[in-house]
């Protein structure tokens, strides 16, 4: 076995290790961390190592990548044994908040969303739009109205958030917002949606006591697995079986792949050496100007810029660019020291997420909303900001005015804000 297959299968034993330790320690076969690390679980480990028995496909297995995922990886479960362990101030129960108010939140999310949805819908038509999402509606947001589908994305995503605690038929609310989803013609917005329902379910309703029972933990699993091959038929309806096939076993296998390129032929790419901090700042800071403001802005800058770089060809398609995953940005910035950066923020993530966990309240959706965000990384998409902390502490902000705008204020109770 040579050494990247060798480290690959240590990886994948580190992921189940460092579930079963949080499994051991919560006593919950659901718990957030396993929800949060399910889906990398298949598609990061298993599925790469699956695919190459099933279909042509040559997976370079450069030791690096699965150096850089085992330490990421023990620093999320130490982050998050932390976070579990840490007392919970602030036991006084929270001011509820009045239904009506929430109903009105989730109103104005859905209308929000149906207004910055419009354009593209008004483009591609609506027969167009469900018929063919992906190269009707989103292979077009690669090209422009970028903002459009990201800001409506997110108000869709509130809206079903918030919908489960303001409205009786809860079922009402998912049936929407799955319908809603199909003119994205993106598989992540159907992932999304399973998420919070499972994050719903597991710590918010009073099906939990079946949901952590060991058959409804493999039967949530096997659907969870199964929600791959049918958000990409979902997307994609020209798509053959023997497309699809290949699709979806190579789904995961594109991070792997593509980060081992980029760490064994960085020089001959970038000749100038790493580019200290300019590819996070891009990623983080030019997404938000709107091109008919800035008519000169780059067509490609940041992570755009490396797959423009190594892969010209497919990334002038502009059909959605190869990715390098999370530890694409921090290599190609500081090189191996884009190692500590990503571990310090795996661990920091890892105790947000513990951290949150210990301090459920199953009737109050603050609770809710700040643990989807730990363990999913929030509702509002910003943009190019692929830094995964980075969306989970602009999520929490977000979360903070939500709620400060919804407290409840009375002369007897004053208002006040989770701890």
């Amino acid at each position: 076995m040579t050494p990247g297959g060798l480290l690959s299968v240590i990886a994948l034993l580190c992921v189940v290790a460092s579930i079963g330790i949080s499994v051991r320690t919560t006593k919950n076969l659901l718990n957030g961390y396993v929800i949060a690390n399910l889906p990398p679980l298949v598609t990061l480990y298993i599925i790469p190592v699956v695919a190459p028995y099933f279909i042509d496909i040559e997976l370079p297995l450069t030791p690096i990548v699965w150096t850089f995922a085992i330490f990421a990886q023990i620093g999320q479960v130490a982050g998050y044994l932390a976070g579990l362990r840490t007392p919970v101030s602030g036991s006084t129960p929270l001011p509820a908040i009045p239904i009506q108010r929430m109903k009105t939140l989730a109103t104005v999310s859905f209308a929000a969303y149906a207004v910055t949805f419009a354009p593209l819908i008004a483009k591609a038509g609506i027969v167009a739009a469900f018929k063919d999402p992906r190269s009707e509606i989103y292979e077009v947001t690669r090209i422009g109205y970028g903002q459009f589908y990201s800001v409506s994305g997110s108000f869709l995503t509130l809206f079903c958030l918030l919908g489960l605690f303001a409205f009786q038929r809860k079922w009402l609310v998912v049936l929407v917002g799955a319908i809603a989803s199909i003119p994205y013609g993106s598989k992540t917005r159907f992932v999304i949606l399973a998420n919070l329902l499972l994050v719903y379910g597991v710590f918010y309703h009073p099906i939990q006591r079946y949901l952590r029972h060991p058959i409804a933990v493999m039967t949530t699993g096997i659907i969870l697995f199964a929600l791959i091959p049918a958000a990409f038929w979902m997307t994609s309806h020209d798509i053959d079986l023997a497309e699809l096939h290949e699709q979806v076993l190579g789904f995961g296998a594109e991070y792997q792949v593509n980060f081992g390129i980029l760490t064994t032929q960085f020089a001959s790419y970038f000749p100038d050496g790493f580019f200290g901090g300019r590819i996070y700042l891009e990623d983080n800071i030019l997404a938000f100007a709107p091109r008919f403001i800035w008519s000169d802005k780059p067509q490609f800058f940041g992570s755009l810029h490396l797959s423009d770089t190594v892969f010209p060809v497919l990334t002038a398609l502009e059909k959605g660019a190869p990715s390098f995953g999370p530890f694409g940005q921090p290599y190609a910035d500081f090189g191996l020291f884009g190692i500590i950066q990503v571990v310090g923020e795996r661990a920091l993530g890892g105790y947000l997420l513990g951290r949150f966990e210990s301090a459920v309240r199953p009737d109050d959706p603050r609770s809710y909303l700040c643990l989807y965000t730990v363990i999913v990384g929030g509702f509002v998409s910003p943009g190019g900001a692929i830094n995964p902390l980075v969306t989970v502490l602009v999520n929490l902000v977000v979360i903070a005015v939500l709620f400060r705008i919804l407290r409840y204020e009375s002369s007897h109770q004053p208002a006040a804000m989770p701890s």
